[in-house]
């Protein structure tokens, strides 16, 4: 048996870390599941044993229901035998509407008290597929992107409303953001002369600083 050389226990070292990283990282994302976010929670008795398929709630009584009105962050689906939780799947809800939306085809049925429910047969095994996975995949590039947005976003000192940097400025001084809307902010040179714009156009300032700063902000203004 060849030992592994100094070079492999390196690579194998910075792998166990990345791995575990990435293993503490999704155990915190299902501890938060049970703290701080809403979970849907539908279970089936057993007809997914015999037909492969899960019923996903859309409609009761004519009015959108389960997936289509749930407010929740997560949709656990138990799958059910004899009467136990043989098995659960776990989807963010978001995710799971886009599944359903992605698939090519789906069957429908009714059920529930007077049938007056409308479900989608989801086929387990399809939730696996390659096509449901690049939908998936589609999803979290998506949310992903929203993401990014939001960590763009910066908040009004006034109003504490977020906006995009097209819509905000911060101030030279206090070094607090302001919307266009409760403070467009005013710029004052550095030397009192408005040909040195070009070198210093970052110098805007809010109202207030301007009001109680002003003496530091233009010292040259006598």
């Amino acid at each position: 048996m060849t030992r592994p050389t100094k070079e492999d226990r390196k690579k194998y070292d910075i792998d166990f870390a990345g791995d575990l990283k990435f293993g503490l990282g999704m155990e915190d994302e299902v501890i938060a599941m049970f703290k701080d976010k809403k979970i849907e929670v539908k279970s089936e008795k057993g007809m997914w044993q015999r037909t492969g398929n899960i019923a996903v709630e859309y409609e009761s009584w004519g009015k959108p229901s389960g997936i289509n009105a749930t407010e929740s962050d997560y949709w656990f689906h138990n799958l059910c035998i004899n009467g136990d939780i043989y098995a659960t799947l776990v989807f963010k809800t978001e995710t799971l509407r886009k599944i359903v939306d992605s698939l090519d085809f789906i069957k429908t049925v009714k059920g529930g008290d007077h049938n007056a429910s409308k479900m989608y047969l989801v086929n387990i095994k399809k939730l696996f597929s390659s096509d449901v996975i690049k939908a998936y995949k589609g999803v979290a590039e998506m949310q992903q992107e929203n993401k990014s947005d939001e960590d763009n976003l910066e908040q009004c000192n006034d109003c504490n409303e977020s906006f995009c940097e097209d819509c905000i400025n911060e101030c030279n001084y206090c070094e607090n953001y302001f919307c266009i809307t409760c403070d467009e902010l005013e710029y004052i040179s550095s030397t009192g002369k408005e040909e040195d714009y070009e070198n210093d156009s970052d110098r805007m300032f809010c109202i207030n600083c301007i009001k109680n700063n002003y003496s530091k902000i233009a010292p040259w203004d006598k």
